[in-house]
C-alpha cells in the first residue's frame, strides 16, 4: 500500500509529454553523432571566429563515442531523478521552464562567457549542458527535502546549501588540483558550513528529523539516491587526466554550466500551473 502510494502520487504527477520531450535529446545527441565529420566540424564552436549558429550547436557535436556516452549516461542518470524530485514537490512547472532554458538560452550563454577567455582551439560537447542537469538535481534535491522529508527545519530557501556543497565537491574533483580549484572549494565550503549552522539550529529546535512521508517506502529511497547522485556524480564526471587523448577538458565550461542553470531556476518566480 505504501509502495503504492508513492507510484501513484509520482505517475499522478507525470506527463506523458515530458517523457516525449525529454526523450528527444538522446535523439538529437546520437542523430548529430551519426553526421559526416565534415560536417560537425563546420558545428563546433571556434573562439577564433564565433557564429551564433555555432555557439549553439557546438554544444550537441560530439566526436569520440566515449565522449559522446558519457554525455548520453548522464543525462539518462540525471534527468529521471530531477524530473521524480520536481513531480513529487509539486514544482514540475518550474522543472519543465528550466529544461526548455538549459536547452536553448545556456548553451548561448556558455559559448558568449567562452569567448572572455578568447584562445585558438575550439569547443564542443554536451557536458556543460549535462552539468546544468546536475544543477537542476540539486535544487530540485532541496525542495524535495522540505516538501516531503524534512518539513519541521528545512526549507526551500536552504538551496544555496546544497549549491555550495556541490560546488566544493566539483571542485575538489578536478584533476590536477591547482591553487585556483582548492581556493574554490575552500570558499564554497566555508559558505556551505556557514548555512549548515543554521540549518543545524533549526533541527535542534525542531526536535525531530524527519517528517513522516520520510519513512514511507519510496519517498526516502528517492531521496538517498538524489543524495548519492549529487556526492557521487563529480567524482566520476571529471578525468583523472583531462588532456589525455589530446584534447582539453573546459573545466570553465562545466563549472558555468553549474552555476548559470542552478542561479537561473532558483530564481524563477513560483509558477501555478
Amino acid at each position: 500500500m505504501r509502495t503504492a502510494t508513492f507510484r501513484f502520487r509520482l505517475q499522478a504527477r507525470a506527463a506523458t509529454a515530458d517523457a516525449l520531450a525529454l526523450a528527444g535529446v538522446p535523439v538529437v545527441l546520437c542523430a548529430v553523432y551519426a553526421l559526416p565529420e565534415p560536417i560537425k566540424r563546420g558545428l563546433v564552436f571556434d573562439y577564433a571566429t564565433p557564429t551564433l549558429l555555432t555557439a549553439y550547436t557546438a554544444h550537441f557535436v560530439h566526436f569520440d563515442p566515449a565522449h559522446l556516452f558519457v554525455n548520453l549516461g548522464s543525462y539518462l542518470l540525471l534527468v529521471p531523478v530531477a524530473y521524480a524530485l520536481a513531480a513529487l514537490s509539486d514544482e514540475l512547472s518550474r522543472f519543465r521552464v528550466a529544461v526548455v532554458t538549459l536547452h536553448t538560452a545556456v548553451p548561448l550563454a556558455l559559448s558568449a562567457l567562452n569567448l572572455a577567455l578568447v584562445r585558438p582551439r575550439v569547443g564542443y560537447g554536451f557536458s556543460g549542458v549535462a552539468m546544468g542537469l546536475l544543477a537542476l538535481t540539486a535544487l530540485f534535491a532541496s525542495k524535495y527535502t522540505a516538501t516531503r522529508l524534512a518539513t519541521g527545519w528545512w526549507r526551500r530557501g536552504d538551496a544555496p546549501l546544497v549549491f555550495f556543497a556541490e560546488v566544493t565537491l566539483i571542485a575538489l574533483a578536478v584533476r590536477p588540483r591547482s591553487l585556483g580549484t582548492l581556493a574554490v572549494a575552500g570558499g564554497a565550503a566555508t559558505v556551505a558550513a556557514g548555512y549548515l549552522l543554521v540549518v543545524a539550529r533549526r533541527v535542534q529546535a525542531a526536535g525531530r528529523t524527519f517528517s513522516r512521508t520520510a519513512s514511507r517506502v519510496g519517498f526516502g529511497e528517492l531521496g538517498l539516491v538524489a543524495g548519492i547522485v549529487l556526492v557521487g556524480f563529480p567524482a566520476v564526471a571529471f578525468p583523472a587526466d583531462p588532456a589525455g587523448d589530446g584534447t582539453v577538458l573546459n573545466l570553465y565550461t562545466h563549472l558555468l554550466g553549474f552555476a548559470l542553470t542552478f542561479v537561473a531556476a532558483y530564481a524563477l518566480p513560483e509558477i501555478d500551473g
